[in-house]
Formats: structure tokens, sequence, C-alpha cells
């Protein structure tokens, strides 16, 4: 029996890193697939009274159009106050506001085309205390008690949205090379997903650095 549970936990390990590798790829193809199917629906009448015939995939041909206009439409001030007014209205509804607001959170906090505007970069810091270490995203860089510190935001997992907001000194942090992309699919995934940089590192680094202090002195 005791030989029994570690080759369980490598097969529940290795599934759970299956599910999390394969569910983002997934979603987005099954999102794809809908839209497509909705762009078919609605043109695919219209191609045929125009040109008395069908096309299949039609609206896989309208996509790239259709996620242009939504952009245009997005991107204008009138329709940005109507979808803040539906998004008011939908948060309102029980369980299903509860979901789309942390979809929209951990989309919005973590959509690569705006996180580079809120995170700068990525650095491990101790916390809550001595020896345990963290990762974290600067937020911004400030002078705090006469001394160069930094904003951090400590993410939990699974959910990124929520966490702590530290400030510490500049010298106390050490400094990483993950992308935010990398270090998010480390926090989402509860350390399953291991970035390279991660992988390639010997606990001994951590410890020297430890000993040595955050600022290699």
């Amino acid at each position: 029996m005791a030989t029994d549970k570690p080759r369980f936990s490598a097969v529940r390990d290795r599934l759970l890193t299956g599910l999390v590798a394969v569910l983002p790829a997934a979603l987005t193809l099954w999102v794809l697939f809908v839209i497509v199917r909705l762009a078919d629906g609605i043109f695919q009448p219209l191609f045929e009274l125009l040109f008395n015939r069908t096309l299949p995939g039609f609206g896989l041909l309208l996509l790239p159009v259709l996620l242009y206009l939504v952009g245009a439409v997005v991107q204008n001030r009138i329709s940005n106050t109507l979808i803040e007014w539906g998004e008011s209205l939908v948060n309102r509804l029980p369980i299903v506001g509860t979901v789309y607001a942390a979809v929209k959170q951990t989309v919005d906090a973590f959509s690569f085309s705006s996180a580079e505007q809120k995170f700068s970069r990525v650095v491990f810091v101790e916390y809550p205390r001595r020896g345990c270490w963290v990762m974290g995203f600067v937020t911004r860089e400030m002078q705090f008690n006469e001394e160069a510190s930094v904003a951090l935001f400590i993410p939990t997992t699974p959910n990124p949205t929520s966490g702590v907001l530290i400030i510490v000194p500049e010298r106390e942090t050490i400094s990483s090379q993950m992308s935010l992309e990398e270090a998010a699919k480390f926090v989402i995934s509860g350390g399953i997903l291991l970035p390279d940089e991660l992988r390639q590192m010997q606990p001994a680094a951590l410890i020297a650095a430890d000993q040595a202090g955050p600022s290699g002195e």
C-alpha cells in the first residue's frame, strides 16, 4: 500500500499538469468555434440570398472582420458607456455576476497588452518571514523612508487577482528574468508549470542569497 501512494501521486500530478497545459488551448478553440458558428448562423443566409449557394466556413472568413468591428466598438466612448452599464447589470446577477467579475478581473490583470503597464518586472522577496521566498510583481518604484523601494503585488494561487501589496527596499529583492506570462502561469498552476529559470535554479542559490543578503553583499 505504501508504494501505491507515491505512484498515485505521480499519476495525479501528471494528470493535473496535462489539464493545466491543455485547458487554455481547449478554451481558446472552443471560443473560436462558438464565434465561427455564430457568424455562420448570421451571415450564411445573407450569402445564400446574394449568391444562391452556401459557403461552409463563411464565418471563419468573417472572423477577423468581426473582431476588428468589436475592437472598434469597444474603443468608442459611447459604446464603453453602454458596456459599463451592461456589466453593472451582469454583476448584480447571483452567481453569474461573481463568475463574470472573477473572469474579467483575471483577464484585465493578466492580459499582457495591459499587464506590462501595471507590472514592470518579476522579483523574489523574503515574505512573510526570513527564509521564505515568494514571487512578486513590481508595480511601482519609489522612494520610501528615504530609501529606494518598490511596491510589490504578491498574488495568491490559483486566483492571481487577489493577493497582498507590500513596500520593500529594492536591495531586499532578487531580480528575475522571468516574463510576466511565465510568472502568471507559475502562480495560476500552483507551481505545476515551472519556468525554466526556476527549473535550472539550484536550491543552494536562494540559500546563498539569503545568507549574503538580497543585495548580494
